[in-house]
């Protein structure tokens, strides 16, 4: 699917967010946080810095490996409408 673009990221979030973003190193999020004066707390994939004082993004990591966990079991399951 690409990249994720900063116009992608507003218009999926920009009206939920407040003025800290915690969020993965993609360059989109720190241009975005940049243009919007936020403050932005980025950790890299390598696991290596994984909380920065109270910010952190395992409970999303989290949440993100139950669900796909989850979905597997629909891998190849065809419905029939």
């Amino acid at each position: 699917m690409g990249g994720l673009t900063k116009g992608q990221l507003d218009k999926a979030i920009g009206h939920k967010l407040s003025n800290v973003l915690c969020t993965d190193a993609w360059r989109s999020f720190k241009v975005y946080a940049g243009e919007k004066d936020m403050e932005i707390y980025q950790f890299k994939p390598d696991g290596k810095v994984r909380t920065k004082g109270l910010y952190h993004t395992q409970n999303v990591n989290s949440y993100h490996g139950k669900l796909t966990c989850w979905i597997q079991r629909f891998n190849g399951v065809a419905i029939n409408i």
